[in-house]
């Protein structure tokens, strides 16, 4: 749940070092190399060279020579958890959107909320669908460039594929520039191929004699002669830190003399005496003070004054840090530093030989302290743990699951933390494995939760009374969410019942925001399962206690999925109007609090294309849908992705692509059946059997009844309270019409008539009204259907069912039979219903000019796809984006020429325009 509102540390004053480019001072600017890079125009530069050679501040001046958006990300190894790597690219593009709208530059600006493609709740994305969420943002900018500096620390598969999908995805206006120290591993080799990589390597950075002039020009004044800068180049080898060095320290030409005559220097490598010598000549306090922070990764003021003896001292040494020399910013502010890699590495080995792990370890409990203190508990939670101050790092892990699990997802980080910590600590700290439980359960791994739970509950006694009741109280919820995850509302009701009834009272949680979020969780259950038991009254109720909890607690994540079950309470109870509203309300919330790409987002904007297709509005439908299955597939109650699922095949049938519709209610059955979501592959089945015999495919229609048992000898058969006969029966009635079984057929819809109208499902009723209509119309029974449908129309015209009598063929004669030979019992309804029966009459004519013209039209697919080739994109970049494969794109592109009549991409795109598809 969102950490917003929870007093939990907020990253965000941290993370903006990792996001900004460096404020560097005195630094030689590159012109020739800037001159060469520029020119290339090439997708990709690689500046890959050992620490020293000035990459991080050539990339900073290619992001300064050019008046373009720009986003930068300083890498580190934690972003090896793809999910801090996304969250950092997610703030660095908003950073730059927010900038760009502000007409600034990123220069100085704080890191501000996404607004575009937050993750909220447990679970966010995937790591491939947010990255091409993100790449989706980016490429709607004509021209952007991307640094990544410090890139080859990223090397974990996860983190990889999101580099890998950048690079794949983005269009050739974003060019990305990396820096690195040791080969980058991920993959690139298809911009090689295209001649689309630049490489930048050690030898291109290195100062020739007239750099190391321009240096001490910029520095001093004035330069050296040639002879004594060649040597200077010749002793360095152009190494630019040395040569940052000498004109920073070394005042004259004495100086450097004695410099290049130091009887060590013919002793020792280069490097080391440079390093060396760089700390040797430093005061004692200061190099004291070097020690000490070479255990961190980076530095500010405040904890150079945690870690010093004295005001003077940290004075003193903070006065050499912006000297820079081995010591360069991070963040735009020059707040931030790091030791350079050569010169961390001389100092960590320095500090191991100079102190005793008891005391280092102090040092770093210190550090980790003043990174809690600026609410950069990512910071102080691993310093604590190498520190192995397990208990103080324990308390942190606690506190930090609200926002590291709850809010951002990062499972990971958690159970990276998690496992780092003493199997002792873990039995002291109970409260860690109930994190740990609840990571596991939001990713569906529900083995390892039993078994989590089953240890808690075996060693309750070892706790107190408060700690044995968080148990028990923890495990009930959670077996309650396992069954609602599993879509088991007949098994979570009374689970749920029961741990409302033990657990509401105020007495039984330590704090009032821990009661909040379980109560809104538990409230959110019930409604869901009696949502599912149409017990809306019920489910009504529970859902708006439910927000209350949850806007107290102040998860936006658990208020816009309760508003989602309530829109789908409405809906299921045929009140669409309502549910369009509901729906409406929740929606813009999700895009307002989690962003225009959010799980919930999408399961409200699925439900909304359902409503407008129901009321007949296709259009309007249609944009909804887009990017939204995805989504819902990685998290989503089961009725948000039937709306999906149903609405995009009913839209293709309408487009004429049944193939299209038929081959993607097939991939839905077969989906749900590896997800053990039943209730999605009986509706599902039942979409496809029916809109298969209203093809007038029937062989291929009984093929699927009869493998899912959905063929009945007779009435006698049907099980209505089985759910596979309940959510089916309209399929079943389909399957008994083709046998002219019209009297069986009528026996299951009296049944379904009877339990819709004690459910008070509108919409139902109104299915098997229609149903049972054309029942007796195909049983020549003309005057009973006539009637059955004036009743019909008065409990459709309100809540405008459009499309579901539009949809079905059989009743479209009765319509016309009804116009000729009922008019007296049309002006006989209600001015409502004759003005949606009027409208019904006017659609049918539409339609039928509509399919006239269309005979071999494209589909929505193919639209999408002409519009990507017109975009210019490879056939793998745009299967990649469709989310299909690459076979699969060659055949949509097989029709698509098929139908326009054309040979290739370019007669097909000139085509298209001409038809108005462009």
């Amino acid at each position: 749940m969102s950490a917003e509102q929870n007093n939990t540390p907020n990253p965000r004053a941290f993370f903006n070092a990792d996001i900004s480019a460096p404020a560097f001072k005195n630094h030689l600017i590159r012109k020739a190399l800037l001159k060469r890079v520029l020119s290339s125009n090439k997708k990709l530069t690689l500046i890959q060279a050992p620490p020293g050679y000035g990459k991080t501040s050539f990339m900073k001046q290619l992001a300064d020579s050019q008046k373009l958006p720009y986003i930068w990300l300083n890498i580190r190894h934690t972003d090896n958890d793809p999910m801090n790597l996304l969250h950092k690219l997610n703030s660095a593009l908003a950073l730059a959107e927010h900038a760009r709208a502000n007409g600034n530059s990123n220069e100085g600006v704080e890191a501000v909320s996404a607004g575009l493609h937050q993750t909220g709740g447990f679970t966010g994305p995937s790591v491939p669908l947010w990255t091409r969420s993100l790449i989706d943002q980016m490429n709607k900018q004509s021209r952007l460039q991307v640094f990544l500096n410090d890139a080859d620390l990223i090397q974990q598969a996860d983190a990889l594929d999101v580099m890998n999908l950048l690079l794949q995805m983005s269009h050739p206006g974003i060019r990305v520039f990396l820096t690195g120290n040791a080969p980058m591993q991920f993959s690139y080799s298809h911009l090689s191929i295209e001649h689309q990589v630049l490489e930048i390597s050690q030898e291109d950075l290195c100062f020739s004699r007239q750099d190391i002039q321009a240096m001490f020009v910029l520095l001093q004044g004035s330069a050296p002669d040639d002879a004594l800068s060649s040597r200077l180049i010749e002793l360095s080898e152009g190494w630019p830190a040395a040569a940052f060095y000498m004109a920073s320290t070394l005042k004259n030409d004495e100086a450097l003399k004695r410099f290049m005559a130091d009887a060590h220097l013919k002793q020792h490598a280069f490097e080391r005496f440079f390093i060396e010598r760089v700390f040797e000549q430093q005061p004692a306090n200061t190099q004291q003070l070097l020690l000490r922070l070479s255990q961190l990764d980076r530095f500010n003021l405040e904890i150079c004054q945690a870690l010093s003896d004295s005001p003077e001292q940290c004075l003193s040494f903070w006065n050499y840090v912006e000297q820079h020399t081995f010591i360069t910013p991070i963040d735009a502010r020059g707040q931030w530093y790091r030791f350079h890699q050569l010169f961390a590495l001389f100092l960590k080995h320095r500090c191991q030989l100079a102190f005793p792990e008891t005391i280092r370890n102090q040092w770093l409990v210190n550090a980790s302290h003043c990174f809690y203190q600026v609410e950069a508990i990512e910071e102080a939670i691993p310093l604590a743990l190498h520190a192995k101050a397990y208990e103080q790092a324990a308390q942190w892990i606690e506190e930090a699951f609200p926002l590291i699990v709850v809010g951002m997802g990062k499972h990971q980080t958690y159970h990276q933390w998690y496992n780092a910590l003493p199997a002792d600590i873990i039995k002291r700290f109970p409260r860690l494995r109930i994190g740990s439980i609840w990571a596991q359960l939001a990713n569906r791994q529900f083995l390892n939760v039993a078994e989590q739970l089953q240890w808690l509950i075996t060693h309750k006694a070892d706790y107190s009374a408060a700690i044995q009741q968080e148990i028990m109280r923890t495990a009930g919820l959670v077996h309650c969410c396992m069954e609602g995850l599993k879509d088991n509302a007949e098994k979570a009701a009374p689970l749920v019942e029961a741990w409302l009834k033990r657990w509401q009272a105020d007495d039984s949680y330590l704090d009032t925001q821990h009661r909040h979020y379980e109560m809104g969780l538990a409230l959110l259950i019930k409604g869901y399962c009696a949502k599912c038991l149409s017990l809306f009254q019920d489910a009504r109720e529970a859902l708006h206690a439910s927000i209350q909890h949850l806007q107290a607690f102040g998860s936006y994540y658990g208020i816009t999925l309760a508003q989602a079950l309530l829109a789908v309470t409405y809906a299921k109870q045929g009140f669409h109007h309502e549910a369009q509203r509901q729906a409406q309300e929740a929606f813009q919330l999700a895009r307002v609090k989690l962003g225009e790409k959010s799980h919930n987002g999408f399961g409200l904007a699925a439900l909304l294309a359902a409503i407008h297709y129901e009321h007949d509005e296709i259009e309007t439908a249609r944009p909804f849908l887009k990017d939204t299955l995805p989504y819902l597939k990685e998290q989503s109650p089961t009725d948000l992705l039937i709306a999906a699922f149903e609405t995009q095949a009913r839209i293709l049938i309408h487009d004429a692509a049944c193939e299209e519709a038929f081959g993607f209610l097939k991939d839905g059955i077969k989906w749900a059946e590896t997800q053990a979501l039943p209730r999605l592959k009986y509706k599902l089945l039942d979409e496809l059997i029916v809109a298969l015999i209203r093809q007038q495919r029937f062989s291929q229609a009984e093929r699927y009844a009869s493998e899912y048992d959905l063929i009945l000898r007779s009435a006698a058969d049907f099980r209505i309270n089985q759910s596979p006969h309940n959510i089916a029966a309209r399929s079943i009635i389909y399957c008994l019409w083709q046998r002219k079984a019209y009297n069986e057929a009528g026996s299951i819809l009296v049944q379904m008539l009877a339990r819709a109208e004690q459910k008070n499902q509108l919409r139902r009723q109104a299915e098997w009204l229609k149903l049972t209509a054309v029942n007796q119309h195909l049983n020549k029974q003309q005057q009973p259907a006539l009637e059955t449908s004036l009743k019909l129309f008065q409990l459709a015209a309100p809540q405008q069912y459009l499309r579901m009598l539009l949809d079905e063929p059989d009743f479209l004669p009765l319509l016309t039979q009804l116009q000729d030979q009922a008019k007296a019992q049309i002006m006989a309804l209600s001015e409502e219903s004759q003005r949606f029966f009027a409208r019904l009459m006017g659609k049918i004519e539409t339609d039928k000019q509509h399919h006239g013209k269309l005979v071999e039209p494209l589909t929505a697919k193919e639209i999408e796809i002409i519009n990507a080739l017109a975009e210019g994109l490879p056939n793998k970049v745009i299967a990649e984006k469709l989310l299909v494969s690459l076979g699969t794109l060659k055949w949509h592109l097989h029709n698509i020429y098929g139908k326009l009549n054309v040979k290739n991409r370019t007669q097909a795109l000139i085509k298209a325009k001409a038809e108005g598809y462009l």
